[in-house]
């Protein structure tokens, strides 16, 4: 079958990291920082780790920075979601209080783990709290220190609409290599795919 190939044309690159927090997380978001670069950040419990002091402060500064947190659940596992959609539910519930009561703040986007399709409960929970789904275009991935960055299937080569705005999204993970090779891969996407979006203008 064929594939559509990317039309990169004036359509900028929106950051995205999953699975914060964990101990890359800050040093991913410093890089992200010093650059301008605008990201949104999908935040997991990680077994708890959100309790982690070091991790609130973390979570503290990117608010305060002007980032977007989204919801990536409170578990990040999917087990059960297809037996039970209330589980699902209940998850990305569990994780939109939490941050609403230790942050102050309303999230109102979300990463399904693993790319997995929309059930009945995630979509009512995103019709319950007003959220949006947000996927990813380009997955950014490393293999003993080469960078690669692979073209999802999911979203069909095409741009994704964020309130009047359409971005080519790239998926992060915090990991040591992202870290250590990120001025290397931030290159290659801008020299590959075009310019990523900028915080401040």
């Amino acid at each position: 079958m064929f594939k559509k190939q990317l039309n990169l044309i004036f359509v900028l690159l929106l950051l995205t990291v999953d699975d914060i927090p964990n101990k890359w997380s800050e040093a991913l978001f410093k890089k992200i920082l010093e650059n301008n670069y605008d990201c949104i950040f999908f935040i997991t419990a990680n077994k708890d780790s959100i309790y982690n002091p070091e991790y609130k402060n973390l979570i503290k500064n990117i608010i305060r920075n002007g980032y977007i947190i989204g919801n990536h659940s409170f578990s990040h596992s999917t087990n059960n979601w297809n037996n039970n959609f209330l589980l699902a539910f209940i998850d990305f519930q569990k994780m939109h209080k939490i941050i609403e009561k230790e942050f102050g703040y309303k999230m109102q986007y979300l990463r399904i783990p693993y790319g997995i399709k929309e059930n009945t409960g995630i979509k009512l929970f995103k019709k319950f709290y007003k959220y949006k789904s947000i996927k990813w275009t380009i997955a950014v991935k490393m293999h003993f220190n080469r960078f690669e960055c692979q073209n999802t299937v999911e979203c069909n080569y095409e741009p994704i609409r964020i309130n009047d705005n359409k971005y080519y999204v790239v998926l992060f993970h915090p990991t040591k290599s992202i870290v250590e090779n990120f001025d290397k891969i931030v290159e290659c996407l801008e020299k590959k795919y075009g310019k990523i979006k900028r915080l401040y203008e």
